[in-house]
């Protein structure tokens, strides 16, 4: 029987930092971790579940491109925690990339990315469901009737 312990951060803020190029104190720190945390969460739902589990005390190996989707998703939540795309004060406008606006979510680019480092398949399956209608034919519906030769050439 193995040891498992659940995973935790997929990155570390320091590695955050570096790409935000700051430091966090006070709330601005706590608001880092908690995007760490959710982009951490976010990107093993897409991918594997056991990314940086420790296993009978070895970490799992985490791709070091998912490291990096990772940090990029928390700096976008961290830059622009409301999800404005444009801003405006009289005359001064400005506007950011739609991908900026994305936030704590993963662009369609970085899913599919996951998804391939996950191992897991671009095939889907759908649950569909019919609809039964009941009528007064033999139970033997659809099949016909051996007796029934109507419509049989």
């Amino acid at each position: 029987m193995t040891d498992t312990q659940s995973a935790g951060r997929l990155a570390d803020l320091a590695e955050l930092e570096r790409r935000y190029g700051g430091t966090f104190t006070g709330a601005d720190r706590q608001q880092a971790e908690a995007a760490l945390d959710d982009a951490s969460a976010i990107v093993r739902a897409y991918g594997n579940p056991s990314w940086g589990a420790v296993v009978d005390g070895c970490p799992r190996p985490v791709p070091a491109a998912v490291k990096a989707i990772v940090l990029a998703v928390a700096e976008r939540k961290v830059r622009n925690p409301e999800g404005f795309v444009s801003e405006s004060a009289g005359e001064y406008s400005y506007r950011m990339p739609e991908q900026g606006a994305v936030g704590g979510s993963l662009s369609k680019g970085e899913q599919l990315l996951i998804e391939r480092l996950s191992g897991r398949s671009a095939l889907r399956s759908l649950e569909t469901v019919r609809a039964v209608v009941l009528t007064d034919r033999c139970a033997g519906y659809p099949y016909p009737d051996p007796s029934d030769q109507r419509g049989l050439v």
